[in-house]
């Protein structure tokens, strides 16, 4: 299955891209920025960002599910930036699988507790490092906002050069997202890394 995307926003289209990823079957994205009349050809499903692309070009009787986002006009968009992922998931699993297809669904409920040295995820209790901990603490101080790399590997007095970072958010996502299903933790090209709740 093909999901376009339609925006001019690499931060949307980069995380948009990826979540699409964890679907089972996967969809496929396919980014287009400005167009007047996109190809809707083989396409399964519309992501159109309000904000940067043309609205004369997104279809009117699509014969496919359409979503919206947008920051600047959220009472007009299905999806108001910044979002849920976990909400985006549970719509987009309705709107393409069948109702008798339920069981293929990925799970997207989950719970996410955090408070120091005490992380809980659906209920079960995740053991950080201190290395792990000092990131996942500014990730979550700042949760739904990204972090640059900088900042995070600041936070770990990491050599410049160090790969640090990049290994303990491995760590992190094979800890976090694994559990929760889907990504909870990602990075943001050019931006550093967001935790997203």
């Amino acid at each position: 299955m093909t999901a376009l995307i339609v925006t001019g926003d690499e931060a949307l289209a980069s995380l948009l891209s990826s979540e699409l990823a964890l679907f089972v079957p996967p969809l496929v994205p396919r980014r287009l920025t400005a167009l007047a009349k996109p190809d809707l050809a083989g396409v399964s499903l519309l992501l159109f960002d309000l904000d940067t692309a043309d609205e004369k070009s997104l279809p009117e009787d699509a014969p496919f599910p359409v979503f919206t986002f947008s920051k600047r006009r959220a009472a007009d968009a299905d999806f108001s930036r910044p979002f849920s992922l976990s909400a985006f998931h549970r719509r987009l699993a309705q709107s393409l699988a069948p109702s008798d297809a339920a069981e293929k669904r990925p799970d997207t409920s989950f719970s996410l507790s955090y408070r120091p040295g005490a992380l809980t995820v659906n209920g079960k209790s995740i053991s950080l490092s201190p290395a792990e901990e000092a990131i996942f603490s500014l990730l979550y101080e700042n949760r739904g906002r990204p972090v640059s790399e900088q900042t995070l590997a600041a936070r770990l007095k990491a050599s410049p050069g160090s790969n640090a970072v990049s290994v303990h958010i491995s760590h992190l996502r094979r800890k976090i997202d694994i559990p929760c299903g889907h990504r909870v933790l990602t990075s943001l090209r050019g931006q550093g890394y967001i935790l997203l709740l």
